[in-house]
């Protein structure tokens, strides 16, 4: 697993740029420019340490606040879809932190 919620964030990612095809990831853009917004959250949220659950944490209420913003000021889909989306990745356990490999180092 490479991020929390891999198949949610590439299905935002996708869905946002065929609404707003000039939107890019920008932390600055949240009383301005709404996608751009949320492609810097997703940008951050695939850096998230998927071995921390802290992050794991952090990544599902971002992913919250995002579901909240695409549904009621985007209005690209409903909490449905947001639901759906969601559940693929939890059923995957993409959700929780994956165990930190061992390596035998000598």
């Amino acid at each position: 697993m490479k991020s929390y919620y891999p198949h949610a964030l590439e299905t935002l990612e996708r869905e946002i740029l065929k609404a707003y095809p000039d939107a890019k990831p920008d932390k600055n853009a949240i009383d301005t420019d709404m996608p751009s917004y949320l492609l810097w959250m997703i940008e951050k949220m695939r850096t998230f340490d998927v071995t921390s659950l802290k992050d794991a944490l952090k990544a599902a209420r971002w992913l919250g606040w995002i579901w909240r913003v695409v549904e009621s000021e985007l209005k690209l889909w409903d909490n449905s879809r947001s639901r759906e989306l969601t559940r693929i990745d939890v059923h995957n356990g993409y959700d929780e932190p994956q165990k930190k490999e061992i390596t035998n180092e000598s």
